[in-house]
């Protein structure tokens, strides 16, 4: 009977690790603020996402082990912006843009954002991009 609970529980753990490995490319976060801003630097239409302190370390983690993918973030289990990831998150931040964006268009980017339910944002990696 031993050797069976032994063998079940090791079934278990290894179906944790494999749940959790899947898991490990997408990230749900608590969303601060979203803002619709201008880059310092072009002048051009950002949107800024800003995090709780305690979310940096997890948003590290995660950015890190997605550099160089396609992601994609989801508010209410819908993509409203995909972008390649090109250096890992050091804050509690996200700036993101397109070069064809107008204020009109971030100002509604960040409306869609904003209504996300229990201020809740998913961040979720594809394959890498060329």
């Amino acid at each position: 009977m031993k050797s069976f609970k032994d063998r079940s529980l090791l079934i278990v753990l290894a179906s944790l690790l494999w749940i959790s490995g899947c898991m490990a490319d997408e990230l749900t976060i608590v969303l601060s603020t979203a803002e619709a801003t201008h880059d310092k630097r072009t002048g051009k239409p950002v949107v800024e996402l800003r995090f709780p302190k305690t979310s940096a370390e997890p948003l590290l983690k995660w950015s890190q082990d997605n550099v160089g993918k396609m992601i994609e973030l989801l508010v209410d289990g819908r993509v409203v912006h995909r972008t390649k990831l090109r250096e890992p998150l050091y804050g509690p931040q996200l700036t993101f843009y397109d070069p064809e964006w107008t204020d009109e268009v971030t100002n509604d980017l960040v409306r869609q954002i904003s209504k996300t339910p229990n201020g809740k944002v998913e961040l979720r990696s594809s394959a890498p991009s060329n």
